[in-house]
C-alpha cells in the first residue's frame, strides 16, 4: 500500500485512527494524536466564541508546560500559526 493510501486510511478511517490512537498510546505519544484532532475540530469550527474556547481549552490541554499531555515545540509552533491565520 502506497504510504499516502496509509496515511488517508487512518486518518479519515474511524478504525485505522483507533488502531492507531492505541498504538500511540503504547509508545507514550497518544497526545500527538488527541492534539491533531484537537486542531482539526477547530479547523471546523465557525462559532467565534466556541473557536476562542477550543483554543483555550487546546492550551491548557497540549501547549502549557503544565499540561500533563504536553506536545513538541514544532507541533505547538504549527498550532500558533494555524489559530493566527483563522
Amino acid at each position: 500500500m502506497p504510504c499516502d493510501c496509509l496515511v488517508t486510511v487512518v486518518v479519515v478511517c474511524v478504525a485505522g485512527r483507533r488502531v492507531f490512537r492505541e498504538y500511540l498510546r503504547i509508545e507514550y505519544s497518544e497526545e500527538n494524536m488527541l492534539f491533531w484532532l484537537a486542531v482539526e475540530e477547530l479547523k471546523n469550527e465557525q462559532d467565534e466564541r466556541r473557536v476562542i474556547e477550543q483554543v483555550r481549552l487546546i492550551y491548557e490541554d497540549f501547549i502549557s508546560i503544565l499540561s500533563p499531555r504536553e506536545v513538541s515545540e514544532v507541533a505547538t509552533h504549527r498550532f500558533v500559526n494555524c489559530a493566527v491565520k483563522k
